[in-house]
């Protein structure tokens, strides 16, 4: 039971597997609003999964000239690229922020950090170029060590934290146009028009009654996954 202003309708041609990417993507979407990305900006996407994949689209949508996946999993890279990156980039096999500025040749206008480990802060610093936007849409449970003179003072970086999916969704549009609500509303219409391309993107269907193996899968990366979706019906 949920309060009558979180609910919003699926549409009726949109399944309930695609409709539930909603609630992941409208995370995604509300960093890629705090980023406020330029028409024609250079978009590095740290982290690959789920988020990483809806944020790389989403960047695309709001006018990135460029997106640069970084990731160090080949297959989410491979992914990354079937959903339309420009550029992959692997951690463990290249200099990032070499090969960032080979793309770019001042590094990233915008980074958007979805990974959601500590590592993936300071590696974003690193291939933003100076005064340009680091957003940490990931979420960190732990303490991330900063050398703050090493990128963030030194290239004057604006660092914009991303709350979720958007701010309560009761505060009128008049003061804040993209609520939580909006956000969610917005992100169902971009699935139903197929404007976010979910192909590839549901890797797992399994049934509740397994849902120690789900969240096993998951925590192991026993096999490659993306969006694992529990089936609670019985069918």
């Amino acid at each position: 039971v949920i309060e009558q202003t979180r609910a919003v309708k699926i549409p009726e041609n949109l399944s309930n597997e695609i409709a539930s990417l909603a609630i992941v993507g409208r995370v995604a979407m509300h960093g890629i609003r705090r980023a406020e990305i330029e028409y024609g900006d250079n978009v590095a996407i740290v982290g690959l999964g789920l988020m990483g994949q809806l944020a790389m689209q989403h960047a695309k949508l709001a006018g990135a000239g460029k997106t640069i996946a970084v990731e160090i999993d080949p297959w989410r890279l491979e992914i990354a690229e079937k959903l339309g990156a420009d550029h992959c980039v692997n951690p463990d096999y290249v200099d990032v922020v070499d090969t960032v500025n080979l793309f770019t040749e001042i590094g990233a206008d915008v980074v958007i950090e979805t990974a959601g480990v500590s590592a993936a802060v300071p590696l974003s610093f690193s291939i933003a170029r100076d005064r340009g936007r680091v957003v940490t849409v990931g979420w960190h449970l732990k303490p991330i060590p900063l050398d703050l003179a090493e990128d963030l003072l030194y290239k004057e970086l604006d660092l914009r934290p991303s709350r979720a999916g958007g701010l309560k969704v009761d505060i009128p549009a008049n003061i804040m146009r993209w609520n939580g609500r909006r956000n969610l509303e917005f992100m169902l219409s971009l699935l139903e028009t197929g404007k976010i391309n979910t192909e590839n993107l549901v890797t797992h269907i399994i049934p509740a009654t397994d849902i120690s193996y789900a969240y096993e899968l998951i925590r192991l990366r026993s096999e490659p996954s993306l969006h694992v979706i529990l089936n609670w019906s019985n069918k």
